[in-house]
């Protein structure tokens, strides 16, 4: 064994793993974040669905607050009949996370009153969940 030889070798070696981890270390991170913004659009549809079918279920007249956890990349917060719809914007392409509701939903709601250009900005938002004398829900920002 020549002398340096296993210094070399072992230069080598965490020189290919290196080579091979960064790339893997840096999609794995990109795939998550994407990943992440969807699950927690899932999640406040959810929040949101679950809140209007037990606002309806208690009648013309009740309420409810929520705390709704908006995520990064939401691009649009739209309801369309029965459905509440998020719009995610992933850069690889929109993607549009949606939940039913067993109530009608009222479509003059305002979700998304604060915008940053063409994103709806992320964070926690209260809302008020009503049910209105029409038996449709309505969700209402409150400030």
């Amino acid at each position: 064994m020549k002398r340096g030889q296993s210094g070399i070798e072992m230069i080598t070696l965490l020189g290919l793993i290196m080579l091979f981890s960064i790339p893997l270390i840096a999609l794995i991170g990109s795939l998550n974040d994407n990943d992440l913004a969807v699950k927690q659009a899932q999640s406040c549809v959810q929040i949101m669905t679950d809140t209007a079918n037990s606002v309806f279920i208690m009648g013309c007249n009740s309420s409810s607050q929520i705390l709704v956890p908006y995520p990064g990349k939401l691009r649009n917060v739209s309801i369309n009949g029965r459905e509440i719809i998020f719009t995610l914007d992933k850069g690889t392409g929109m993607v549009d996370v949606s939940g039913v509701s067993i109530a009608p939903l009222d479509n003059s709601s305002v979700l998304a009153n604060e915008t940053i250009g063409r994103w709806v900005s992320a964070g926690a938002r209260k809302m008020l969940v009503h049910c209105n004398d029409d038996g449709k829900i309505r969700f209402d920002i409150i400030d």
